[in-house]
């Protein structure tokens, strides 16, 4: 029988970033995971507290968590075991206020549907519209490996619809259930203008993925203090 998976009262506090981390590929989850989520997280679990208090609290926590992960030796929590480690060594560090960095400019934009709900920041663009999901990612491919990969994705697999849609150019993949259960999602790998991206649509009904594609054709990657500058 699978373990369930819910945490621990005591480690309610890490479950969004337990979410974060089943979505990105496990091979990426190690030293370039991104903590920023984790920090938060952990600031937040001490806030107020003394250093010993703090010291105290991560102590209890990593011990539970520990014996959380002792008979689920494939879970991704177990990336935070070490984080938690040096929390307890150094408290201070999360009770100093947060290094304030500036948010990068850059954008994905796309002219939006009529009566949608957008959310944007920096790296992606997520809308909700008719009851479906739509979530652009845009890729980093600064180096040459990452770079390499997103070509590869980027060419058609046998199913995959190449598209064109103005200065959009790049591929689809149709994927839908009707029975038992009513489902459908659509990935497109794309080249806009600026930058390499990834869609995906999807909802627990049939709906016709064209009808964004107005939409889609607007997308591209802007920086405004550098108009012009692309990032491929």
């Amino acid at each position: 029988m699978a373990k369930k998976q819910t945490l621990p009262e005591r480690l309610q506090y890490l479950q969004p970033f337990r979410q974060f981390l089943t979505k990105i590929p496990k091979s990426e989850v190690g030293d370039t995971t991104d903590t920023s989520l984790l920090e938060k997280l952990l600031r937040d679990q001490i806030q107020g507290l003394t250093q010993p208090e703090a010291r105290e609290k991560l102590s209890g926590d990593l011990k539970e968590l520990e014996e959380y992960l002792s008979d689920r030796l494939t879970d991704r929590l177990h990336f935070v075991v070490g984080f938690l480690l040096i929390a307890v060594e150094k408290p201070e560090e999360l009770l100093k206020p947060p290094v304030e960095v500036k948010k990068r400019e850059e954008r994905l934009i796309m002219n939006l549907p009529p009566r949608s709900k957008s959310r944007i920041d920096e790296y992606s663009l997520s809308i909700t519209w008719k009851r479906q999901r739509f979530y652009a990612l845009r890729y980093n491919v600064k180096d040459e490996f990452t770079r390499k990969r997103v070509l590869k994705e980027l060419n058609p697999n046998p199913r995959a619809i190449s598209i064109t849609l103005e200065n959009v150019t790049g591929y689809k993949h149709i994927r839908f259930s009707e029975s038992p259960i009513v489902w459908k999602r659509v990935d497109y790998e794309l080249i806009i203008p600026g930058a390499y991206v990834g869609i995906t649509i999807q909802a627990s009904h049939l709906f016709d993925e064209t009808e964004w594609d107005p939409y889609i054709a607007t997308l591209h990657y802007a920086i405004p203090s550098a108009v012009g500058a692309s990032s491929l």
